[in-house]
């Protein structure tokens, strides 16, 4: 074979050899472990792929991750202030709730005001509905006391620990996108108050945030 046509022969697979450019360009059946530019490119669209599978693979776990977080349990709780009727504690949004627990906790000492609390879900389409019954007197509690929501069911009063602790009551509540408001029965508190709510998205994207 003369030399301008062994320059043209194509190299066997994965070639080591280097003595012609069809040695550097290769052989269409390269591996991408050659060092042909055919296996390279082969290496680097192989690379592409693996990349491209790992990404999903990485999003799709974070998804799914994701999606896990955003229905477990989850606690937010408000400033203290003085108990005012009629006002919003808590706002539900992009979605409904599940009503875990809900407490009240004095941060400064009631006067004689005998000040009772109920707390009432006003939904933004619908009407509002009382979340409990209300509680019995708060005058002159102390620093410490809990006004603590026991369930179900929602006509249920709430219960006041002196001591700051106490039995929790048993079922939970759905509550729709809205606020969560205060009744305050009589006159407002004179003590501060904050106010401590857990939930459960039940929707994707659902939160409970302090008002």
């Amino acid at each position: 074979m003369r030399s301008s046509e062994a320059k043209l022969v194509v190299p066997s697979v994965d070639s080591a050899d280097n003595s012609y450019i069809s040695d550097v360009i290769g052989n269409k059946s390269d591996t991408s472990g050659g060092t042909s530019l055919m296996a390279l490119l082969k290496y680097v669209a192989t690379d592409a792929a693996n990349a491209a599978i790992d990404a999903g693979t990485a999003a799709s776990a974070a998804q799914a991750v994701s999606a896990e977080v955003n229905f477990i349990e989850q606690g937010v709780s408000t400033a203290k202030a003085v108990m005012v009727d009629g006002s919003p504690v808590f706002t539900v949004s992009n979605g409904r709730v599940r009503l875990i627990a809900l407490y009240a906790l004095c941060n400064t000492a009631n006067d004689a005001t005998a000040s009772t609390l109920k707390y009432v879900a006003t939904p933004t389409v619908g009407a509002p509905f009382d979340l409990s019954a209300a509680s019995a007197s708060l005058a002159s509690a102390t620093v410490g006391t809990v006004v603590v929501w026991m369930g179900t069911p929602l006509s249920t009063a709430l219960t006041i620990y002196a001591d700051g602790g106490g039995a929790e009551g048993s079922g939970t509540a759905i509550v729709p996108p809205g606020t969560i408001d205060l009744e305050i029965g009589v006159g407002s508190t004179t003590g501060e108050w904050y106010q401590f709510l857990v939930y459960q998205p039940l929707e994707m994207s659902a939160t409970v945030s302090a008002y």
